[in-house]
């Protein structure tokens, strides 16, 4: 109770728009002229213009501001609170309160939210259509889904692998089927808005996905494998970085596929592994884009308290754990708040940045936790968390 009063009363206290004023000028740009994309800071698809385009007309930024905080709020405290509840019968209750505790503590989270990012919502939006999918509701499945990436396409991986088994390629299909319909309706209200029939094409939004992440390629704020690379070797190598980093986010995703062969379709398996690995395949990943790491967090941490696990997988999975909890940007990080409480000078951005360097290898150290783990424990039949 107490941490949760505190996370409430700082959330709410914290008020600056941040990234939700940048997505309510391109809504108003995209009513004004059909086009977002003119806004420089417009990296986001037709249909959040299109729904920040309706917002900008019914609220101002401030109280647009608040609600998205109020529903990222309850949206972690009634995801948080129907999981625990969950799980109170089925781990020790030492177990318990230390998850929950890391739970609600967990950086990635409290900077979705201070950011004002719309990840919290994609996130919920994913889970919840993976839900259905588990009930064979495969028509609401996919709405959901495609809501998720309609709004903001970072779970990109899920559909795909719902695909890729028989449980669930009904729910994927019907994803990708209301993906495309979503698409349609947001260019045919950007082309009205344009008064002009060129816009009903999808391919300047996708120019724009493409060409302004090269601004951020070898940025130490950019979590991505491609700007990890780009910093390693150098930023004039870029474009022949990018298919080498690709390469490499491929193998990644083969070896998962690999460790949970033979899982099925509606497996908490299947769906952390396709949340890790979803930021791995941008060109641009920021760091509370780390959010996705939860779900495997939680599902390895509950295999390895149920099936028992070694030392050294807890103490890698804690050291994973740790190292998302390095940057609570936007306040700044936890090494830069540690020597504000010592010495009481304030962290330069060169000391977050060296932070952020070392706080991304969260994500690969996670990976090779998870696949260590699935490889030994591999079996015909998964068991799943929430199943029966």
């Amino acid at each position: 109770m107490v941490i949760c009063t505190v996370g409430i009363a700082v959330t709410l206290r914290y008020t600056p728009s941040l990234d939700l004023e940048l997505a309510y000028k391109g809504g108003q740009e995209a009513w004004a002229s059909g086009h977002p994309e003119r806004v420089v800071s417009w990296i986001s698809t037709p249909f959040l213009g299109m729904l920040m385009a309706i917002v900008s007309r019914l609220l101002s930024v401030r109280v647009a501001t608040d609600l998205l905080t109020a529903l990222n709020v309850a949206i972690v405290m009634v995801s948080v609170g129907v999981t625990w509840k969950q799980l109170l019968a089925r781990v020790p209750r030492p177990f318990w309160w230390a998850t929950l505790v890391a739970a609600l503590l967990f950086a990635p989270t409290v900077s979705s939210i201070l950011w004002k990012q719309f990840n919290i919502l994609v996130l919920g939006l994913a889970v919840a259509g993976f839900l259905l999918a588990r009930q064979g509701r495969s028509v609401g499945a996919g709405v959901l889904l495609a809501l998720s990436i309609a709004i903001k396409p970072i779970v990109v991986l899920v559909q795909l692998a719902m695909l890729s088994r028989s449980e669930t390629r009904k729910s994927g299909i019907w994803a990708i089927t209301w993906i495309a319909a979503l698409n349609a309706v947001a260019q045919s209200f950007l082309s009205w808005r344009a008064q002009s029939l060129q816009n009903l094409s999808p391919f300047p939004a996708l120019q724009t996905f493409l060409d302004r992440p090269v601004i951020w390629a070898c940025h130490p704020e950019n979590y991505s494998p491609y700007s990890l690379l780009c910093r390693v070797s150098g930023g004039q190598y870029y474009w022949w970085q990018r298919p080498v980093a690709a390469a490499g986010v491929v193998l990644l995703i083969l070896l998962a596929v690999d460790a949970i062969r033979g899982y099925q379709g509606g497996s908490w398996e299947l769906f952390a592994f396709a949340c890790l690995l979803s930021p791995m395949v941008s060109p641009t990943a920021w760091s509370h884009y780390q959010i996705l790491l939860f779900p495997m967090f939680l599902l390895v941490a509950y295999q390895f308290a149920v099936n028992g696990a070694s030392v050294i997988h807890w103490l890698a999975l804690a050291a994973a754990y740790g190292l998302a909890e390095l940057t609570w940007r936007p306040l700044g990080t936890l090494v830069g708040g540690v020597e504000y409480v010592l010495s009481g000078r304030h962290e330069t951005m060169g000391t977050v940045h060296h932070v952020m360097s070392v706080a991304q290898f969260a994500q690969y150290l996670l990976l090779v936790v998870a696949l260590t783990w699935f490889y030994r424990q591999r079996r015909p039949t998964a068991t799943m968390l929430g199943s029966g």
